[in-house]
């Protein structure tokens, strides 16, 4: 297969695959995917939380703080579109808020900010409420 041929094949594969992701997913939630927010490493100095759920993908989500409020958000993850999408939509509802506004985060709000998510993938709404969580149990035990 020539490096032409190979190019081709490549943005036709990749085209495929979003026809199908727009299918399953609402616009938001494939914005949330293609660029997730935040999608770093997290800065020295923060705080996270990091989990592993049952499926076997992690998320990590960290919060650089400025005094009662979390300055930014961000996450990492090692799973699957869903994972990612979830991880950010938690990453970008927690910006800027405080920490008790942070800790009143549920998946129905990660879930809402996606416009929804299949039912067999809403787990991972759950499991980046568990990390932001996790995370802000931190904050917690640092003050």
């Amino acid at each position: 297969m020539s490096k032409d041929d190979l190019t081709t094949w490549t943005k036709e594969l990749q085209e495929q695959v979003l026809d199908e992701a727009r299918i399953r997913y609402t616009e938001r939630a494939l914005t949330h995917w293609q660029t997730p927010h935040n999608f770093k490493p997290s800065p020295a100095g923060s705080v996270s939380g990091k989990l592993t759920g049952p499926c076997g993908d992690t998320i990590e989500i960290w919060l650089a703080l400025r005094e009662d409020r979390i300055g930014r958000a961000g996450f990492l993850t090692d799973g699957c579109s869903s994972s990612i999408m979830c991880g950010s939509a938690a990453a970008r509802i927690a910006d800027g808020m405080s920490i008790m506004e942070a800790r009143g985060v549920t998946p129905q709000a990660i879930l809402d900010e996606l416009g929804g998510l299949p039912e067999l993938e809403q787990h991972c709404a759950l499991l980046a409420y568990l990390v932001l969580a996790d995370a802000l149990d931190s904050v917690t035990t640092l003050g």
